[in-house]
């Protein structure tokens, strides 16, 4: 079974889950992630998983538009309904990313 850690720099460049932020793994496999705020965010996979290249840095951007954001589409084209009525816009940039599921 996969497991997914938010941890920080340090732990994710060790793929340690020791003093993790959050265990964000749930039962039924499905997990959402809300990056609320800019910043960087390290997520590993548990059981040794991320020492084979499982896992992801991101960096979130606050967009310097001053448009109010539009609704970002979903794989199936319709507006997310996660985004409707955010008060800011955000801009996500993988840094890194190795490994899948």
């Amino acid at each position: 079974m996969y497991s997914l850690f938010r941890v920080n720099e340090s732990s994710y460049n060790t793929c340690s889950t020791q003093d993790a932020i959050a265990n964000l793994t749930t039962s039924s496999g499905r997990i959402v992630v809300l990056l609320n705020d800019t910043g960087h965010y390290y997520f590993i996979c548990g059981n040794g998983f991320c020492f084979g290249g499982m896992k992801m840095s991101l960096l979130v951007l606050e967009r310097e538009s001053e448009e109010s954001p539009s609704p970002s589409p979903t794989p199936n084209g319709s507006p997310s309904s996660l985004s409707k009525g955010l008060s800011r816009a955000f801009q996500c940039v993988v840094l890194e990313q190795r490994g899948g599921l």
